[in-house]
């Protein structure tokens, strides 16, 4: 297999899969990655200029996942009920999806809701007064 290069002066697009922040302040976003090989993994750190115009970060899921009865708030102020789906005809049983009024019976997937409404915070977790 011939290896790949890049030549200086090179524009490309960086995408890196289930990046983990690590830290957010002053413009710059630090995050950890799992280096996937066949030899072997092991995790990296990088850091980005996030309020760049031309870097893009797409929210997939909040840094501790929803659990069932807990209630959550996006980032327009909106509060989401997090419950499982107990409906064994339902293709989401057994997940925890997120409702509010209007949403309907099968709610919305959380990463549906953390990336276009993020970042969720919750506002009661099961277990915290």
């Amino acid at each position: 297999m011939t290896e790949r290069t890049y030549e200086p002066g090179e524009i490309v697009d960086i995408h890196i899969e289930d990046a983990r922040v690590v830290e957010c302040k002053g413009g710059s976003l630090a995050f950890e990655y799992a280096v996937i090989r066949s030899e072997g993994g092991v995790n990296a750190r990088s850091q980005v200029q996030h309020d760049a115009d031309n870097v893009r970060i797409t929210r997939l899921l909040p840094a501790i996942a929803p659990k069932n009865g807990e209630l959550w708030r996006d980032a327009t102020g909106r509060h989401w009920l997090a419950a499982a789906v107990d409906d064994p005809t339902s293709t989401f049983h057994g997940q925890v999806r997120l409702f509010r009024p209007g949403c309907g019976a099968a709610g919305v997937a959380v990463s549906h809701v953390h990336q276009h409404d993020g970042p969720l915070t919750p506002v009661y977790r099961d277990g915290e007064s």
